[in-house]
Parts: C-alpha cells; structure tokens; sequence
C-alpha cells in the first residue's frame, strides 16, 4: 500500500496512478494524484506525489510535487499521463487542474488548465515547466476558445483537462496530449450555446524538440442529429484516448477516441452514452471539419443502451488480441443487467483492426464475475488490459466495481465496499456478443469500508506497468475515498505485484 505522508481529510490521494520509469534508472515509479490536498492556505488546490522505484523491497520516501502556480479548489493532480511530448527522449509528466479559474473576469470560475513537466528528472528539483503564451511554445494549456463565457450569467467553467491522454495524433512519431473538457458550452448559432455539450482537444508535441508549437480543436460532430450541432448536456470530452485502433487511410497516426458518456438519442431519459473514434486524424495547418472521418460505438449489448448505462464513463486501450492494432475497452458501469437490477454494470471489449467498429464479430461485452448484495455496483467504471501472464500480449483484464458489496450486512445506502478482478479467460454466453469470465482472481482493498461511493475502489484509476524487474506488468489501483490516520477521505493506493 502506499499513503500520502502528509494526511488530510478530503485530501483524495489515489484520485488518479501512473507507473512510468520517470528518471530513467530502470525501476519503475509510481505518481498518484491528491487533487483534494490544501497548500498553505489553498482549500483544494491540489498536489501529485511520486513514489520513486525500486517499489520493490520499497526503499525510498514519497516527494511530493504543488502546481507551480496553486489556487484555492484547482484540484491540480486531478489526472496524471506520460510522454516524450519535447522529442528529447526523457519521459514527461501532464498533470491536470480542471478546477482552476483562468479568467475571473468574465465572471464564471473552473475553466482548467494542464501542466506539463519536461524530463529529465531527478526528483531533487522540479523540471523546467512554461507558462502559456500564444507565440512561444507552451506546457500549460488553458481552454482556448474560453467555452464558458455564457452572456449575462455567471456559471461553472469548462473543466479543462477533466481526461487527459497521451498519443501520436499526427504520425511524426512524438507524443502529442489530447485533452477533454466535458462542461464546455458549444457556440449556438445564430445565438445562445450548447450547455455542457463538452469540448476536446490535441496538443501536439514539437519533433523539433520545442515543448509545444500548435494545437487543434477536435470538430464537435453533430450528435442531436438536427444538423445544426452538437446536444446539450452530453459532456463529450469526459474521457479520451488514442490509440491506432483502425487504419483508414497513408497516415499511420494514432486514433482519437473522446467519450460522452451523457448522450442520449431517442430513449426516455438521458446517459445512454456514445463514442467518437476520429480515425487517421488531420491535423494540418489547413485543417477542414469536413475533412474529419470519424464512426461512432455504443454500448447496451451493442444496439440500443438503455437510460442511464454511462456507456463510456471510462476507457482503456491495449493489445488484447495477438495482431498490430490496438483494442479498445469500454466501461458501461450504470448500464441494466437484466435480472440482477440497474447499475450493475458492464464493460464492451471493440477489436481494432480492418474492421474495427460496432460489426466487428470479435466484439464481447461482459459483467462482473460476481454478484454482489447491492444493486449498484458500478462494474466498468474502472478499467485496465495488461500481460499478467508475460505472454507478450495484452490479454488479462482488470476490472473495478467501485460500489461492489461483499459485506453480508449491507443495509443502504451504506453498501459498497467495492472489489476489482483480474479477469484471465472467458467462456461464451447466452447470446453470441457476451462472454462470461470463468478464470478470474479477486481484488479487495486490505482496508474495506463501505462508503457507497462511484469514485470508491478502483474508479477510473487503475494504471500498469512492470514494477518489479520481471516480465509480467504489475497495476496500481487507487481508492481516493478511503480513510487512513483517521482523516476521511484521505486516500490510498494498492500496488499488485505479480
């Protein structure tokens, strides 16, 4: 296990984990968000810490990183992601602050920002980091269309950098970041906006070895279908990824995946959810909305998802099938298990390649292994592929339930412990797109307390990586909710070293 040293209550320690070999002396580390954590007098403004490698036998103490320029609720450390995004071959840390107000002048607050920390490091001093500005390179990004100015009122901001993922969007072979901001309100035409319809964007890295030289808006599709834009209230850009799932076209570039979990097309309420692949994403100077090709994949047994499924609340790519391309999990965790009640959960597994999208018959979905006392489990709302096995492939699966109860006295709503499972093999189910999972081993927090929350145990912040020197890839699953040393809230992370 590892704590933060310095406790608080609300403090969040585990709300997101990264393993990344950040100094490069071959043992991994591990960098966990605390978003909640006060700095002086900052309510909230956050910190992330790093537990520097060899985890194991654990032999070093725990440095903890503020935002280099804090402030009260900006929840910096609130997602963390790696890459070589200044070309110079050291790993880089982006680390979000999507409660940070940019600009209080126009009267609303939470725009977000995201930091990025360019490597070398020696966890002796922080790295070099730049402000924003429109003519030099940058490493802290700030909404730039400013989506929540809505006239005449004052309203929560876009959350800039609520998702943030690492990815090669441009095929020149360096790390660009795409970022989301699920509360951002769309431009309406010929007045007024979208309300949270949500908004995303590519940052990409300079080959040059610059930090960052340009950035693009990635189109919002027409998602109402009136041919107008986008639906109020979708929160697209509530999780994104990239990954090279299908190759459309020359370009060998990376795939942006943006999630809105919130959309609804045609049910009796909302939250049905849908996903946006933009496959072999254009990205130059001359960039045209028409010349975007992106399909679109839904969950609910991959036809018609019921009200309130939260079909992509939470996705992870990887190699789960032996081929090139990667593969794509999604999480459902509020969708219908019929029978078993709502909110019970379930994860959607799209294989990538030349027929990557809804048809392709490799496609499964999935539920818990178990079944709990509760009937809300939250299944799919964390998720991880990793190669447990050392086979070289992708294909163990780890999944987290955060609302999952074990306990024989669940008396609501204080249920929910939560449980996560290393899911090893399937066997057919009842129809041809689902899969039972019939090899799996339990996953529990040491500590269990039912707190009955959707960011409990392993929520959307399961990360992998080889953290003891062998073959097999090691996880970190983070329960930002638990008590430690008496402070509610405080935070924990669980390492699993196989």
């Amino acid at each position: 296990m590892i704590y933060d040293p310095n406790p608080q209550a609300g403090g969040r320690f585990g709300s997101d984990t990264l393993i990344v070999d950040l100094n490069q002396d071959g043992n991994r580390d591990v960098v966990v968000g605390a978003p909640g954590k006060n700095v002086s007098a900052l309510v909230s403004a956050g910190q992330f810490m790093i537990k520097p490698g060899p985890i194991v036998p654990a032999s070093t103490a725990i440095i903890t990183v503020d935002d280099p320029n804090p402030q009260a609720n900006g929840q910096f450390g609130f997602r963390v992601a790696t890459g070589d995004f200044n070309h110079d071959s050291s790993p880089d840390l982006a680390v979000s602050a999507p409660g940070i107000t940019v600009d209080a002048d126009a009267g609303t607050f939470e725009q977000g920002r995201v930091t990025v920390f360019f490597g070398p490091w020696n966890f002796a001093n922080t790295p070099p980091y730049q402000t924003m500005s429109p003519l030099a390179p940058i490493d802290i990004f700030e909404d730039p269309l400013q989506r929540h100015n809505k006239p005449g009122t004052a309203t929560t901001g876009d959350r800039f950098g609520w998702r943030i993922a690492a990815a090669d969007a441009d095929d020149d072979d360096h790390t660009d970041l795409i970022i989301g901001a699920p509360w951002s309100q769309v431009p309406k035409l010929p007045t007024g906006f979208y309300f949270y319809s949500g908004q995303a964007y590519v940052y990409f890295g300079d080959p040059n070895g610059a930090t960052f030289s340009r950035s693009r808006e990635i189109p919002h599709p027409d998602t109402d279908g009136d041919g107008i834009g986008p639906e109020d209230d979708c929160f697209w850009g509530f999780d994104v990824a990239g990954c090279e799932l299908k190759n459309a076209g020359t370009l060998l570039c990376d795939d942006v995946v943006i999630a809105a979990y919130n959309r609804d097309f045609g049910g009796t309420g909302p939250n049905q959810g849908e996903l946006y692949v933009y496959l072999d994403y254009p990205v130059d100077d001359t960039f045209n909305v028409n010349r975007s090709v992106y399909l679109t994949l839904l969950g609910g047994v991959f036809d018609n998802p019921p009200d309130g499924a939260d079909f992509a609340w939470e996705m992870a790519v990887g190699r789960y099938y032996e081929d090139t391309f990667c593969d794509l999990l999604v999480g459902s965790p509020g969708g219908l298990s019929v029978g078993l009640g709502a909110d019970k959960g379930e994860a959607h597994l799209f294989r990538g390649g030349s027929f990557f999208g809804q048809g392709n018959p490799d496609n499964f979905y999935f539920r818990a292994p178990e079944n709990s006392l509760s009937v809300l489990e939250r299944f799919g709302a964390g998720l991880a592929f990793l190669d447990q096995d050392a086979d070289g492939r992708q294909d163990e699966i780890l999944a987290a339930a955060p609302l999952f109860d074990y306990d024989t006295a669940c008396i609501p709503p204080a249920c929910g412990e939560g449980r996560a499972w290393l899911i090893t093999a399937f066997v057919s189910g009842p129809t041809t797109l689902q899969k039972i999972p019939s090899q799996y081993q339990t996953i529990d927090d040491p500590t269990p307390e039912e707190l009955h929350q959707k960011h409990g145990w392993g929520h959307a912040n399961v990360s992998v990586g080889r953290l003891n020197g062998n073959a097999r890839q090691d996880a970190a699953i983070g329960n930002s909710r638990a008590t430690y040393s008496g402070f509610s809230e405080a935070g924990e992370v669980r390492l699993i070293v196989w």
